[in-house]
């Protein structure tokens, strides 16, 4: 939980690749687009309202996906992400295999929606033959023979430039922020009458 905020359950998996808008300027995304794509994965949120009434800023936000990157400072910067621009392209690919195969298997009872936004039109169609096959013929053994694994090197990245730069911007604030409180230690000694000086040591 987040100052006594807990995450709410999604009727069904969020998973895709979505949308995503900066709402405020901050230095974590300085130079980065108005707009980019970002992969989510996941069956619960944590709803915008809530953060924002407990003093959480949203610098990113997804029509689909809701909040995306909030932050929080305190003695340091809080940053929280409900995405996943850390994906590399497949991840999604092999998270959709393996629920796949729960369900072949009989480990979960409904068959995984797509994720959306993510397969091109020809693999979407190959996909939802093989759903098809998979509800008329529930059998682990069917796993070998979906379409995915025609994907495996060939997945586009769209959010590799924006996550580089939102982690590069990441690294880049703290290192600064290092560095003005090594700063203030220096210009900060003690004189000898105990008090404080704001003189350069």
């Amino acid at each position: 939980e987040l100052d006594g905020i807990g995450r709410r359950l999604l009727p069904q998996k969020l998973s895709g690749v979505f949308d995503s808008a900066k709402t405020v300027d901050h230095p974590i995304l300085a130079g980065s687009p108005s707009r980019w794509r970002v992969p989510h994965s996941r069956h619960n949120e944590v709803p915008e309202e809530e953060l924002v009434a407990n003093g959480y800023c949203i610098v990113s936000r997804s029509p689909e996906a809701g909040a995306d990157i909030f932050i929080k400072q305190r003695k340091s910067l809080f940053v929280f992400v409900q995405g996943h621009p850390e994906y590399d392209p497949e991840a999604l690919l092999r998270e959709y295999r393996r629920d796949v195969g729960r369900f072949l298997s009989r480990e979960r009872e409904t068959y995984p929606e797509m994720p959306r936004d993510y397969f091109d039109e020809k693999t979407s169609a190959a996909l939802n033959e093989f759903r098809d096959l998979a509800l008329r013929d529930r059998n682990i053994d069917l796993l070998e023979k979906l379409p995915l694994v025609r994907g495996e090197g060939k997945m586009p990245h769209p959010w590799r430039d924006s996550a580089i730069k939102l982690y590069a911007n990441w690294l880049a604030y703290l290192t600064n922020r290092r560095a003005e409180a090594r700063w203030s230690d220096k210009v900060s000694v003690t004189a000898p009458n105990g008090r404080k000086s704001n003189q350069v040591a």
